[in-house]
């Protein structure tokens, strides 16, 4: 799905995002806590298992998921039949806690990296191209040169489409 946008639609409609994301997050905490009273008040671990299961696919489960296991006398469920309809049970052993669970919202818990630390498969990959290419040119004799227009084809080059122009600007970091 390729939507246009004027960049004015675009500046705004990113904005909006970005407030209905802090504005999801904070409510998000409001409701954890909610639930956590609710445990603390009567046992039932119902809203919270609801609560987790009605995050999108693809939010920061895994950062509500260690919220509620550090601040609840909850555990993950290991029984096959029944965690993915209820992923979190009692635990007898552990304790609720409010303050703590006030103190850090569920949203700081499990920070993700930054971009500079996520690593970029593709542009490691097509500088092994380019080195692969740039050795192959000077070797008396290659071998599996089928393999490597078989890795190029994978990797979207085409060595007839301009492999040089592909790969201008790649350094020969190692993977």
């Amino acid at each position: 799905m390729n939507e246009k946008m004027s960049a004015s639609a675009l500046n705004a409609a990113i904005d909006k995002w970005g407030h209905d994301g802090k504005q999801w997050l904070i409510q998000g905490q409001k409701l954890a806590m909610a639930a956590l009273q609710h445990i603390v008040d009567s046992g039932d671990d119902g809203f919270m298992n609801r609560l987790f299961l009605a995050m999108p696919k693809g939010t920061k489960t895994s950062a509500m998921a260690q919220w509620i296991l550090g601040n609840s006398h909850l555990r993950a469920n290991d029984d096959e039949g029944t965690k993915k309809t209820r992923p979190f049970v009692k635990d007898a052993e552990k304790k609720n806690n409010l303050e703590t669970a006030a103190k850090k919202p569920w949203y700081e818990y499990a920070p993700e990296p930054a971009v500079d630390e996520v690593y970029d498969f593709q542009k490691a990959l097509l500088a092994f191209l380019k080195s692969a290419k740039g050795k192959q040119s000077k070797a008396k004799q290659v071998v599996n040169v089928d393999l490597m227009a078989q890795v190029e084809a994978l990797a979207g080059v085409d060595d007839a489409a301009g492999f040089g122009d592909a790969l201008a600007g790649v350094g020969s970091a190692p993977m």
